[in-house]
C-alpha cells in the first residue's frame, strides 16, 4: 500500500485545485472520483455535435486569475470565447433584467435599486478582497 499525504475525495474543480496546490507544495496526493472523468461541474461536454461547453460556463468569471496563473492554464489550452458578458434574467411579461457589471437594465427595476445594486457590488468586492 502506498502512503499519501492527502486523499481528495471528488475530482471536481475544487478537488483538483486543492490537489494541485498540495502537489505543488511537494505533497503526495491521491484524487478519487466516481465519474469516468474529472472536472465535476467544470467538465466540458458536447451538447451538439461539434459544440462543447463547460457545465458551469455561467460561473467561469469566478475562476480566480491566481489559479489561472499558478497552474499556467492558458499554456494548457484554457481560452475564453468571450469575456465581460452580461447576465440576463428572462421574465414572462417581457420585463427582462440585464446585468452588466454594476449596471442594472430593466424596466421593472425601481430607480433606488440601481444605486442599491452598485452599493451591494462594491461591498461584495470588498469582502472578496478579504477572502482572497
Amino acid at each position: 500500500m502506498t502512503d499519501f499525504d492527502a486523499i481528495i475525495v471528488g475530482g471536481g474543480h475544487n478537488g483538483l485545485v486543492c490537489a494541485g496546490y498540495l502537489a505543488k507544495a511537494g505533497k503526495k496526493v491521491l484524487v478519487l472520483e466516481a465519474r469516468p472523468e474529472p472536472g465535476g461541474c467544470a467538465a466540458t461536454n458536447e451538447f451538439v455535435t461539434g459544440f462543447k461547453v463547460s457545465n458551469c460556463a455561467q460561473w467561469v468569471y469566478q475562476l480566480s486569475p491566481a489559479i489561472i496563473k499558478d497552474f499556467k492554464l492558458k499554456s494548457h489550452g484554457l481560452s475564453f470565447s468571450a469575456e465581460n458578458l452580461g447576465t440576463i434574467a428572462l421574465d414572462t411579461s417581457e420585463n427582462h433584467l440585464r446585468i452588466m457589471g454594476d449596471i442594472l437594465d430593466g424596466s421593472a427595476v425601481p430607480a433606488e435599486d440601481h444605486q442599491n445594486f452598485r452599493d451591494f457590488r462594491r461591498k461584495m468586492r470588498k469582502y472578496a478582497k478579504l477572502m482572497h
